[in-house]
């Protein structure tokens, strides 16, 4: 059987498409619950969170197996499917750090202060975020040192130069004074 959404493959055990996610029992129907009649409410309700647990689980294996692409879509995929979830903060801290891994240091900082908003007490949340900054000020502060390591390089250069070229100029006079006076 094939996901009439993504076209993957899934075996009869499947409650959702491990490409997309969605409802295999939704996909058997051939269509995606829209309605609220006669109790679907609770249904759907029920299949948008064992969806968003989904992608969340998913997206911690693919963390842990170092595809940090695969898990930043996953957990970008929970906060869309369920962002009212609960412990959402801890979606929104897993994909900071993803986006960290991924070299976008400012989404990293804006999903990682989005944890802190929803959960202003999430210690892991407040290490995180101490890092990032901390890691942005030595940056900051290597530009620093490096922008005055080379404007000292430059002043001295000069002068040192001045120095070699005057010594060089008096060498060579001397030089020539003697080889005249002979």
């Amino acid at each position: 059987m094939f996901c009439t959404q993504c076209g993957q493959k899934y075996s009869s055990n499947d409650r959702f498409c491990t490409k997309c996610g969605a409802s295999i029992n939704c996909l058997k129907e051939k269509k995606v619950p829209s309605s609220f009649k006669d109790g679907s409410r609770e249904k759907e309700f029920k299949e948008t969170i064992e969806r968003a647990s989904f992608f969340h689980d998913r997206g911690i294996k693919k963390m842990i197996e170092k595809d940090y692409k695969g898990a930043k879509e996953d957990f970008e995929k929970v906060i869309e499917i369920y962002p009212n979830a609960p412990l959402i903060e801890e979606t929104y801290l897993n994909l900071g750090v993803m986006y960290l891994r991924l070299g976008n240091e400012s989404k990293a900082l804006s999903a990682t202060k989005k944890a802190l908003e929803i959960n202003p007490n999430y210690l892991d949340a407040k290490n995180n975020l101490n890092r990032m900054l901390n890691q942005k000020k030595r940056i900051l502060n290597q530009k620093k040192f490096d922008s005055s390591i080379s404007f000292i390089s430059r002043v001295f250069a000069v002068p040192a130069g001045i120095v070699i070229f005057s010594l060089l100029r008096i060498f060579l006079k001397e030089l020539m004074q003697a080889l005249t006076n002979q």
